[in-house]
């Protein structure tokens, strides 16, 4: 059996929810932790999922047990947290737009690149 993929989600907004809940739904899959800056939105979400509410986006990079994060976060921050994770080596599920200029999206490729993890663009 293949090593199942643990996850966390960036962003406990409305999208947030269909990763969590698509996660949930694959048998190769666990849904580990989420960040979401607000306290009261990320007690709500890790509680209703039964996962762990980190308190920042860095600590959940620096988990060892987190291979990937679904960036769920308002769009022009994608680039930033997408260059992020895949800096701390975790694979990325990026929610569109992927970046708002070229420059952006070459850097994450770049970063995707230098990593050697896979990025997927929804």
């Amino acid at each position: 059996m293949a090593k199942k993929i643990n996850f966390g989600i960036l962003g406990g907004g409305a999208i947030a929810a269909f990763h969590a809940d698509a996660i949930n739904e694959l048998d190769d899959a666990n849904l580990v932790g989420l960040f979401e800056p607000n306290p009261e939105n990320a007690k709500a979400f890790s509680e209703k999922y039964g996962i762990k509410a980190y308190g920042s986006y860095s600590e959940m990079l620096e988990d060892a047990g987190i291979d990937a994060v679904c960036i769920c976060t308002p769009s022009g921050f994608h680039a930033e947290n997408a260059m992020d994770a895949l800096n701390s080596s975790k694979h990325v599920v990026l929610e569109k737009p992927m970046a708002f200029t070229a420059e952006e999206a070459d850097k994450i490729i770049e970063a995707c690149e230098k990593s050697n993890c896979i990025l997927s663009v929804i």
